[in-house]
């Protein structure tokens, strides 16, 4: 382009624009690149071997239980597949109503009962189902209190018409999570929680009631590893609390102890009005398998669980000749493969010698959703 000025001319070279179709096709590659790079981030979080993932790998938020099995999850920890199945516990999925001809059994309680890092076919839970005479429901679920358990016999467990309730009782844990309002282990999930007034057992709940943004923030979590591990890395908190010292705060509470006690013996009282046994079985940790707890002794004193069927997995343990090795992965409690072996063979002999595998419960109509 030639521009005059005065008597001279000079001559602009403007550059040449970019033709539309090759800005569209840079920003369409840009884009694809970039969507490339977060599926595999995403891809390389998701196969890497971390229990660390727990709730988030295989939960979603729930607003009766702050968390519960996603239906259909399945992860592998140490290589071993965990599953949930499409009705939304682990283990096979079992109709509502039985067939009478085994005795069903119910398990409530935490990882331990869930089966932590061991595989499907690996838990005490399956091991009974795989006995002649016995079938379970497995509903319990990483990280849960008794509070929780009491909610989900109340508004699902029952519905099963089970024979034999089964509460699993992490001593090392349940009596903190009885009083915690969040899971312990991280302290940022809400739980609901319950608290004594007199002998009336309170429920709270409303915290977990939470609004558009929390909701789609949980959601994004439990849906995709790499925005849980941006979140995780953005609420940091510079010193934060170790789940231990949440613990033992926790156990300063002075209803830890009758709480705990209270829940348990709210589960008995709705098992038995349904016609159910209820058994409470003992876990120890790897501290509390050397020495006894003292939170164990508590069912064996409590007046509102006199004439409780307990199962004492230490003195059994004991007896059998099984260490703290043999039996657990960690402090908490974690049963090996080895460990859930025993246990399925102890609370199988249990159940036989006191003739609770003979129990066929016709079919009946189950329950309505929410007892009590």
């Amino acid at each position: 382009m030639a521009v005059g000025a005065g008597s001279r001319e000079y001559t602009v070279v403007l550059p040449e624009r970019p033709r539309p179709r090759a800005e569209i096709l840079l920003a369409a590659a840009s884009t694809a690149v970039f969507l490339i790079l977060l599926v595999a981030a995403e891809a390389l979080l998701r196969v890497r071997d971390s229990p660390a993932a727990g709730i988030l790998a295989l939960h979603r938020y729930s607003e009766t239980y702050g968390w519960e099995p996603r239906p259909g999850a399945r992860i592998l920890q140490s290589g071993k597949p965990v599953s949930v199945n499409r009705a939304g516990y682990r283990g096979p999925e079992l109709p509502l109503r039985g067939d009478g001809r085994e005795t069903r059994l119910l398990l409530l309680g935490d990882s331990i009962a869930f089966g932590l890092e061991v595989g499907d076919q690996d838990t005490f839970a399956y091991r009974l189902h795989a006995e002649p005479g016995f079938e379970v429901v497995n509903l319990a679920v990483d990280g849960y209190g008794p509070d929780q358990s009491l909610l989900k016999l109340e508004r699902e467990g029952l519905r099963f018409a089970p024979d034999v309730v089964i509460m699993n009782v992490c001593l090392e844990n349940d009596f903190a999570d009885a009083v915690s309002e969040s899971f312990l282990h991280d302290g940022s999930h809400p739980k609901p929680y319950f608290r004594l007034r007199g002998d009336d057992l309170v429920l709270h709940d409303g915290h977990l009631k939470l609004a558009g943004r929390e909701r789609l923030g949980l959601r994004l979590r439990e849906r995709s590893r790499l925005f849980a591990a941006l979140a995780s890395a953005l609420d940091r908190k510079p010193d934060p609390v170790h789940w231990l010292d949440r613990r033992e705060a926790a156990l300063r509470d002075p209803q830890a102890e009758a709480l705990t006690v209270a829940l348990v013996a709210r589960m008995r009282a709705l098992a038995r009005s349904h016609g159910a046994e209820f058994v409470v079985a003992l876990h120890p940790g790897r501290d509390t398998f050397r020495r006894r707890s003292r939170w164990s002794k508590a069912f064996q004193r409590a007046p509102p669980l006199a004439g409780a069927r307990v199962v004492d997995l230490r003195a059994e343990y004991l007896s059998r000749g099984l260490g703290a090795g043999d039996v657990v992965m960690d402090h908490v409690g974690h049963l090996t493969v080895g460990g859930h072996r025993a246990a399925a063979e102890i609370l199988s002999r249990m159940l036989r010698a006191q003739g609770l595998d003979a129990l066929r419960s016709p079919a009946v109509e189950a329950p309505p959703d929410h007892v009590g």
